[in-house]
C-alpha cells in the first residue's frame, strides 16, 4: 500500500525568505523551509526547536506558542519543515514566532519515537 504524498504548500501568507537572511527580516511575516534539528528547551505551552543547523549554531530558533498535547516536535527532527511566522530579536538572534502547529507545514510523516 502506498503512502500518501504530503500536501501540497499553501498559498504563501508572508514573504518567502531564505533562513539565512532571517535576521534581516525583523518584525515581517515571512515563510521559510528547512531541516528540524533539536533544541532542549519547552514547557506546555511553549516548544522550541532550531532550523538551519545545530544549537547552538542554528540559523533560527523557532518557538511554537501552543497548549496543543499533541504536537511533538521530536517526531519530525531532521526532517524538512515549512513555517510562517514573525522574526523577533532575541538576545539579538533571530528567533521565528509562530502560534502553533497549524503555522508549520511538514513535508514528511512524523517517526514513531
Amino acid at each position: 500500500m502506498n503512502e500518501p504524498m504530503p500536501p501540497e504548500p499553501p498559498m504563501s501568507l508572508g514573504k518567502n525568505i531564505d533562513i539565512k537572511d532571517a535576521a534581516k527580516h525583523v518584525g515581517e511575516l515571512i515563510n521559510l523551509c528547512d531541516t528540524v534539528h533539536v533544541y532542549t528547551g519547552s514547557t506546555d505551552s511553549l516548544t522550541l526547536f532550531c532550523m538551519g543547523g545545530r544549537y547552538p549554531n542554528q540559523l533560527l530558533t523557532v518557538a511554537v506558542n501552543s497548549n496543543d498535547k499533541i504536537f511533538k516536535i521530536d517526531n519530525y527532527i531532521g526532517e524538512p519543515m515549512c513555517v510562517t511566522g514573525t522574526i523577533a530579536l532575541i538576545n539579538n538572534k533571530p528567533v521565528l514566532l509562530i502560534r502553533g502547529p497549524e503555522a508549520m507545514l511538514f513535508y514528511s510523516y512524523p517517526k514513531e519515537r
